[in-house]
């Protein structure tokens, strides 16, 4: 994974983390699956987002 940064110092990965987290509080309280916050997010539902086996 690429190390570059924005404009305000994030990594893409620091960046996906801080959305998929508004996310979830947006959707406190209700049961989601990997697709609906990719689709929440609109980060593709693979090893972005899920954790490596």
């Amino acid at each position: 994974m690429s190390r570059r940064r924005d404009e305000m110092g994030w990594t893409r990965a620091e960046i996906d983390v801080a959305e998929v987290m508004i996310w979830l509080r947006s959707n406190h309280g209700r049961e989601v699956s990997y697709a609906d916050i990719a689709a929440g997010v609109g980060i593709k539902d693979g090893p972005r987002l899920r954790r490596p086996r």
